[in-house]
């Protein structure tokens, strides 16, 4: 393993759940929601950005997306969708931490043509992941390991480290991803 990140439980563990659990508790049992969560959402919490955009250059939203994820955010996405009048349009969606919604507003309100947008509060389950190194026809893959409660749910290779192995060997793209996929041993 030459990196790990830090997940849902990790980032809990170390703010403190118990403290927060004990002062979070009655409130929300109250409310009906399970104290454990409560805390949860108070640690990891995030908003989503959205608007519509339909009347600008569609070539724009490369130099969108990395002025917005240069903001703080998270992912970045477009969805088509017929607008007002029976128009094809996008929604474009940012998720990003609280602490960047001004950031992440001010470039859709700039950098596009939408003079609007809509911020909702979400919660996000976040699995813990690791990276682990294999080598697929001596080049170097870095491939994801994503656990829930210690027990692997998804594994991915890293496309850009594929990619590289399949344009400096001439394998196909699709067996390098199979080829690091078999080379794991966890």
């Amino acid at each position: 393993m030459n990196k790990a990140g830090m997940g849902m439980a990790a980032v809990l563990l170390v703010s403190g759940l118990a403290a927060a659990q004990a002062q979070a508790a009655p409130a929300a049992r109250a409310r009906g929601v399970d104290p454990q969560i409560a805390a949860a959402v108070r640690k990891v919490s995030a908003v989503q950005i959205e608007a519509n955009i339909d009347d600008m250059n569609p070539e724009y939203f490369g130099y969108v997306f990395e002025r917005l994820f240069a903001a703080g955010a998270l992912d970045v996405w477009t969805s088509p969708i017929v607008g007002k009048k029976g128009r094809p349009a996008n929604i474009i969606g940012i998720l990003g931490p609280v602490s960047a919604e001004m950031a992440l507003r001010d470039v859709v309100l700039t950098e596009t043509s939408s003079i609007g947008i809509r911020v909702t509060p979400v919660r996000r389950w976040i699995l813990d992941r690791e990276w682990v190194q294999v080598t697929v026809e001596g080049m170097a893959v870095r491939v994801k390991v994503a656990r829930d409660g210690g027990r692997v749910v998804n594994i991915s290779p890293e496309y850009s480290d594929c990619e590289a192995v399949a344009r400096e060997t001439g394998i196909p793209l699709k067996e390098v991803f199979r080829l690091a996929l078999g080379s794991l041993r966890l």
